[in-house]
C-alpha cells in the first residue's frame, strides 16, 4: 500500500503543482483570448474568469502550491509509514484551496483520493520484550 500511495501520490502532486501554474497565468492568459476572441468577431462576457467565490485566482494559485508542497512532504511520510499524519497533510491543504475556488478541487481531487489511502498505511507493530528475548534464545540455540 505504501507504494501505491508513493506512486499516485508523486503524480497528484504534479497535477496539483500545474494546476497552481495554470491558476497563476489565468488572468493574463485569458486577456490574450479575450484579444483573440475579440479579433474573430465574439465577444467574451467578464464574468467568465471571475472566481465563484470571489477570490483572485492567484490567491488560489498559491493555496495550490502550498498544497504541493504539504502533499509532497505527506506522501514522504506515508512512505515512511506514517499513514494517518501523511494523509491529513495531503487532504487539508488541498480541501482549503478547493475554499478559494471550487474548481481547484477537479485538480486536486486526485491528492484528496490518495490522502485517503494514506489512512490505511499503518507503522510496522511494535515487538514486545519477551518476544525479542525468545526470538534471541531461539537464534542462540540454532549457532549451536
Amino acid at each position: 500500500m505504501r507504494f501505491l500511495v508513493l506512486f499516485f501520490g508523486l503524480i497528484a502532486i504534479i497535477v496539483t503543482g500545474a494546476a497552481s501554474a495554470g491558476f497563476f497565468v489565468f488572468d493574463a492568459a485569458f486577456v490574450i483570448v479575450k484579444g483573440l476572441a475579440a479579433d474573430l468577431g465574439l465577444a467574451l462576457n467578464e464574468s467568465y474568469a471571475d472566481s465563484v467565490t470571489g477570490c483572485s485566482h492567484t490567491d488560489t494559485a498559491v493555496f495550490l502550491g502550498i498544497a504541493a508542497a504539504y502533499g509532497l512532504v505527506g506522501v514522504m511520510l506515508s512512505f515512511l509509514r506514517c499513514g494517518w499524519q501523511g494523509a491529513l497533510m495531503l487532504t487539508f491543504p488541498a480541501l482549503a484551496a478547493a475554499l478559494f475556488n471550487p474548481v481547484s478541487l477537479v485538480f486536486t481531487g486526485f491528492q484528496v483520493l490518495v490522502g485517503l489511502l494514506s489512512f490505511l498505511v499503518f507503522p510496522l507493530p511494535l515487538e514486545t520484550m519477551p518476544t525479542k528475548l525468545a526470538k534471541r534464545r531461539s537464534d542462540d540455540e540454532d549457532e549451536d
